[in-house]
Order: C-alpha cells, then structure tokens, then sequence
C-alpha cells in the first residue's frame, strides 16, 4: 500500500480543522450540546494527526530502504567476475542471465530511476570494450555505460529517444540492442568516460542523464517487460 501522505499536508489538515472548530465555538458557545460536539470534534482531530504522523514516519524508512537496496544492487556490479557482456563498435549490451543483473531487472519499473541516477557513475567493471583507440587501447566499461545499455533494454522504444530506421535494421538482422539506436543526445558510450588513459566523464554523458531525468519526470520513459 502506497501512502502520499506529507507533513505539510498534516499540518494543513490540522490548522482547516482547529479553525473551523474555533468559528463554531464562537458562535455557539452559549449551547452545551454544541460544545459536547466540538469535544467529539477535538478528540477526531487527536486521533487523524497521530494516524497521518504514524503513515508518514512508517513510509519513510520504507522509501529509504528501497534506495538503500538499489545502490547495493548497482555497487555489486563494480568488480564482479559474473558481470559479462560484449561492447563493440557497432553496439553493446550487458548479458541478462549474470545473477547481479537479474537482480536489478527484477525491480521491475522500479529499476528506471536507478539506472538513470547511474548513467554518469564512472566506477569500472572488469570488462573492456572490443575495439580500441588511435593508440590500440581498449576502453574500460563503466558502471554507467552497462546501466544505460540495461536503462534502454526495459523501456519502450520510443521514437523520442530512438531511431526508428536503425531499430527497423535491428529487427531485420536480429541482433543488437536498441541502445545501438539511440538518439545522439540519449546515447552514452564506453568511450564517454575516459579522456585518453583517464576516468573522466564527458559533458554529453551528463547531458544526456539530464534528459533522460527530465523525461522521466514527465512520464514520457515507459517501462517494458523484458522478453
């Protein structure tokens, strides 16, 4: 059960009811029957606050908690041996059956706004992708650029983020992953991170999270079961 239940909203609630209680009193003060009536009325409005105070203070560790569970799920990814996957050219993609990523997709819709919090988070797996730079060094995949690659496998493909010839292309060859066809302000790469041989994120990775954050502020990012 979801409670949207907030202190201000409380003390509102309060202040409505001791008004209008306080505008009865004055007018009926001369009425014992009236009086007994607004006893009856205090005694509600005791028992409403310590409800509404009991909801809000039991959903916030819940809230917290939910949190605190996705950090570690992400954190688990960073120097794990399971973690696989496959960063080439052309695209990337994350392997689904590791037990840390089944973790993380089993949070369901719940998953959208964790990935996203991590698309600039520079932590590195122990993973490399298959091609390299001018110099022949292959670039170190980050924590944010496997949550974007897992961020894009479980939304829908919306032509607001995607090319919808690329995916077209992708389902004719049936291979690849739809984040091989985001939109450039959208897409995050391996090579985003690093700046030469350092960890250093790019403006467009942090661009990019924004858009995605504000998209999803906007319920425009709808979440897609995983086939």
């Amino acid at each position: 059960m979801k409670h949207n239940v907030q202190t201000g909203d409380i003390e509102a609630l309060r202040a409505q009811i001791e008004n209008a209680i306080a505008e009865d009193v004055d007018e009926n003060r001369t009425s014992s029957h009236r009086i007994e009536g607004e006893t009856m009325k205090r005694i509600i409005l005791v028992v409403v606050i310590i409800l509404c105070s009991a909801l809000v203070s039991a959903a916030q560790p819940r809230k917290a908690t939910r949190k605190n569970n996705g950090e570690r799920l992400v954190s688990a990814l960073v120097g794990s041996e399971n973690v696989a996957g496959v960063f080439g050219d052309d695209g990337m993609y994350i392997f689904f059956e590791e037990p840390e990523i089944q973790r993380i997709l089993k949070l369901g819709s719940r998953a959208i706004p964790l990935l996203i919090g991590h698309l600039d988070d520079k932590r590195l797996l122990r993973l490399l992708t298959i091609y390299a730079d001018d110099n022949g060094e292959r670039y170190g995949v980050t924590v944010g650029a496997a949550c974007f690659d897992l961020l894009t496998t479980i939304i829908r493909s919306d032509s607001r983020f995607f090319d919808k010839k690329c995916l077209k292309r992708l389902d004719e060859l049936e291979e690849g992953r739809t984040s091989a066809c985001s939109k450039p302000d959208y897409g995050i790469l391996p090579e985003d991170f690093w700046q030469r041989k350092t960890l250093r994120v790019k403006r467009s990775v942090s661009k990019a999270k924004q858009k995605w954050a504000n998209a999803y502020r906007k319920h425009q990012i709808h979440y897609e079961v995983l086939k």
